[in-house]
């Protein structure tokens, strides 16, 4: 409910703030703000791309081991992997079920295609996506999905990547703000 009210008032809310704070300011803050929202569109965007390419490969793998519905349980799988660490899982159920209704060959094969799609999507797909689309080294996403997860658990590894996306604009005005000095 809080955040209807947040989104729904968004405006009024930003210029109310805004207009507290000094004129010097409102420049900087507004800049800020606005390379945020730039971030975490491209978070989104960046994650959308991911759970299009799971989607696809998913197909493709269940395709090649004729399983039937391959292109469902691939939609489905990309649509799942949105939500973060449980939606492959939830994604496996009916995949699984599926398959076991041809054979347990397949319903075998079912799981380490889709094992493997995920091993794929953690460690390659996307830390280079998410790492393009908010300019940061792949790398740097996994350390920060690392720390996230090490300091906050599952939360921590949820807003680990666009919490660094930010941290990364925040230290860039800093020192720019710290240059002109």
């Amino acid at each position: 409910i809080l955040a209807f009210y947040f989104l729904k008032d968004f405006e009024l809310f930003k210029t109310n703030i805004l207009t507290f704070m000094p004129t010097s300011t409102r420049k900087d803050v507004i800049s800020l703000g606005q390379q945020m929202d730039k971030v975490l569109k491209s978070f989104l965007r960046g994650h959308l791309l991911v759970a299009l390419f799971v989607g696809a490969l998913t197909a493709i793998g269940l395709t090649l081991v004729k399983m039937e519905f391959a292109l469902v349980i691939g939609m489905l799988a990309g649509a799942f992997n949105i939500i973060p660490y449980f939606g492959p899982l939830l994604s496996m159920i009916p995949a699984v079920g599926l398959a076991l209704l041809q054979s347990k060959t397949l319903a075998i094969y079912v799981i380490l295609i889709m094992f493997a799609v995920q091993q794929l999507e953690g460690n390659i797909i996307s830390p280079k996506i998410l790492g393009k689309s908010l300019g940061l080294h792949p790398l740097v996403i996994i350390l920060a999905l690392l720390a996230g997860g090490h300091l906050y658990g599952l939360v921590g590894m949820i807003f680990a990547v666009p919490v660094t996306g930010i941290l990364k604009v925040l230290l860039s005005f800093l020192i720019k703000k710290l240059i002109e000095m």
